[in-house]
């Protein structure tokens, strides 16, 4: 494997720490142990969460299409594989979806009045 994001340089760090660490993550900013949904083991290897590295490398636009995409997977397959834990997956996607669309300018999702 390469080098962890966070040695990649400072344009990623200095976007996850001014852009989204503050907003899109506080509800998960400390990782629990045995956490499948918030912070499952297989991203808790390195200082940055998988996110906020997403988002400082695609956009926001781009990671609110994933939300789309990925809520959609969740729950085809939440009664045939994980059930309950899929559903929530569904929803912290969901969650940052909302916060995507209130936080920035996308097209197609309209800011509520």
């Amino acid at each position: 494997m390469g080098k962890p994001v966070t040695d990649e340089g400072p344009v990623i760090r200095e976007y996850v720490e001014s852009e989204s660490s503050d907003t899109i993550n506080e509800d998960c900013d400390k990782p629990n142990d045995n956490d499948p949904v918030n912070h499952p083991d297989h991203y808790a290897n390195s200082d940055i969460e998988c996110w906020d590295a997403m988002l400082a490398a695609f956009g926001p636009e781009i990671m609110a299409h994933y939300c789309l995409v990925v809520m959609f997977k969740y729950n085809w397959r939440a009664l045939a594989k994980n059930g309950l834990e899929d559903i929530r997956k569904n929803q912290w996607y969901t969650s940052r979806l909302i916060e995507l669309a209130e936080k920035y300018d996308i097209p197609g999702f309209k800011k509520e009045k």
